[in-house]
Order: C-alpha cells, then sequence, then structure tokens
C-alpha cells in the first residue's frame, strides 16, 4: 500500500498525484501490480512479494507471464493509428463529403485484446480530433468542444473485448474518466 501512495525520488517520498494522472496510466499501475507474486506468512503475520529484492527479479512465475498479457507500448500504438486508422479516417471522409460528421461517427474501432484501453484511448482522441476539428466553424477548437466530441466518440465509435475482466474494467474505466464531460451523467 506503501508504493502505491508514495514514490520515492532520490531518496525522498513524495505522494503520487493521480489527480493529474493520465487515464492510460490506470494500465500501468495495473500491469506493474501483475508483475508482483503475493507471498502471504499467516503464521508469522508477514505480507511481501516474492522475488523483490533477490536475483531472480520479481517476475518468475508471474501472473502476467503466466497469462500471456503483454501490454502495447506507446510508440507502437501511435504507429498503428497512423498505419491503420488515419487512412480509414480520410477514407470516410472522402467518401461521404456531404456528411463527414456521420461518416466519421460510423467508423468502429474493435481492439478483440484491449486490455487496459491503451490502444482504445488513443483511437479515440484521433477520431474525437477529426469529430471536433469538422465541426469548429471557424478552425478553432475549443477545448469543450474537444471533451464533448470524445464523449461521443467513444460512446458511438470504440468497442474492447479481453479476456482478463480486471482489465476491462480499466479500459472501461479508463475510457469513462477520459470522456468525462461535465453535465452529462
Amino acid at each position: 500500500m506503501q508504493h502505491l501512495r508514495w514514490s520515492n525520488h532520490s531518496g525522498s517520498l513524495a505522494p503520487v498525484d493521480y489527480r493529474n494522472m493520465g487515464s492510460e496510466e490506470l494500465g500501468s499501475v495495473y500491469e506493474s501490480l501483475l508483475e508482483l507474486v503475493p507471498d502471504i506468512d499467516l503464521l508469522a503475520r508477514k505480507f511481501g512479494f516474492i522475488g523483490m529484492g533477490d536475483s531472480e527479479g520479481s517476475t518468475a512465475g508471474n501472473a502476467r507471464k503466466l497469462t500471456g498479457s503483454y501490454y502495447t507500448p506507446d510508440a507502437l500504438v501511435q504507429e498503428l493509428i497512423r498505419s491503420a486508422l488515419d487512412p480509414v479516417i480520410e477514407q470516410r471522409l472522402a467518401a461521404s463529403p456531404a456528411q463527414p460528421v456521420e461518416a466519421l461517427l460510423a467508423i468502429r474501432v474493435i481492439d478483440p485484446a484491449c486490455g487496459s484501453g491503451h490502444f482504445l484511448l488513443a483511437a479515440a482522441r484521433r477520431l474525437a480530433e477529426q469529430l471536433a476539428q469538422l465541426r469548429a466553424p471557424d478552425g478553432a477548437v475549443q477545448p469543450q468542444d474537444y471533451r464533448h466530441a470524445l464523449r461521443e466518440v467513444i460512446a458511438r465509435c470504440i468497442f474492447g473485448v479481453d479476456r482478463n475482466p480486471m482489465a476491462i474494467e480499466l479500459a472501461r474505466t479508463a475510457l469513462w474518466l477520459e470522456g468525462f464531460e461535465e453535465g452529462p451523467p
């Protein structure tokens, strides 16, 4: 619990700033927790983690390795967005110049192994940028317009599946946090 609350910066403890944490960082926290294997000694009333501080490392036999849970680095996510989603956006907009907003909102992004939703968040952001730009009368997108577009994109265009129920909950939470807009429930 101490490691979830405090971070060690050059020998001094500083509180972890969850308020300013990006929503995709929830997945990083979860991924880090998967690295740990609990070690409970009821008789000694002690709790720890196997491999912490020894030469074997904390990943020996952990849930992440045993279940094949691997998370996509941001650089690869951005490349996937650039090479897979951007061409679809361009094609849909070119095919429907009379109704570009509806063409954009008709795009469905489905991640069949979404984990904590890193790719889905990036896809939602890219689609929301395009949607807000299309709706901006003078090309100047206001932050509230982007937030509204992001919420709409998440509600209509973004879908994810995963074998791990906890990962699904993290993806759902990350998307909910990202799509929060003051006013609507």
